[in-house]
């Protein structure tokens, strides 16, 4: 027998000893003391009979019971421990996280500090880019129109310059300026005409 049903008999012993003798207390005077003492033997006999069918048959089914209430109860307090140390995990970050919130909002508010400057000078530079392709548009338009109008000015004075040509060349040269420069052609002439001969 194994030290477990050992106490299990001794407590039921004096379960059973406490309720015989506390039976004596409540029964009447009628009955005698000889069959009282059978009363009290059957009564032991009975409830040995009863701790040795429990022991003998019913004591693995019912240890295997508690047994196996004793593994549920330790696996809900083993997962309720971990779901515990969760928790507290969870708790202590949010702890370190409020602690460190002054720290966050310093980092946020450098972080969107140096992403203005950066956005800010990108900007500078895209309008400095801009304005000078602005400016080299303008001058090349500037000089275009520039060109442009020399040249219809240039045109416009050969105009003038062909309508009044003729009129001036007309009223400068007379008559013996003409004769001196058909003289002058024809010795011209000449002068070729033995080079080739």
């Amino acid at each position: 027998m194994s030290q477990m049903s050992r106490k299990i008999l001794l407590m039921s012993c004096i379960i059973f000893g406490v309720l015989i003798f506390a039976s004596d207390v409540f029964a009447g005077e009628g009955i005698s003391s000889g069959r009282r003492i059978w009363d009290n033997t059957l009564l032991i006999i009975n409830f040995s009979i009863l701790v040795f069918l429990f022991l003998k048959y019913a004591k693995k089914p019912f240890l295997d019971f508690l047994y196996g209430e004793r593994d549920k109860i330790k696996e809900e307090l083993n997962s309720l421990d971990s779901m515990l140390a969760g928790a507290c995990a969870k708790m202590s970050k949010e702890e370190d996280n409020l602690r460190n919130i002054a720290k966050l909002i310093e980092d946020i508010r450098q972080t969107g500090f140096e992403l203005g400057r950066k956005e800010k000078e990108r900007i500078i530079e895209e309008a400095r880019i801009r304005s000078h392709q602005i400016l080299k548009k303008a001058e090349y338009e500037a000089h275009y129109k520039l060109v442009n109008a020399r040249k219809a000015l240039a045109d416009e004075l050969m105009d003038m310059t062909f309508n009044l040509v003729p009129d001036r060349l007309i009223k400068a040269f007379s008559t013996k300026d003409d004769e001196k420069l058909i003289d002058q052609f024809i010795m011209e002439l000449e002068k070729t005409k033995g080079q080739f001969i």
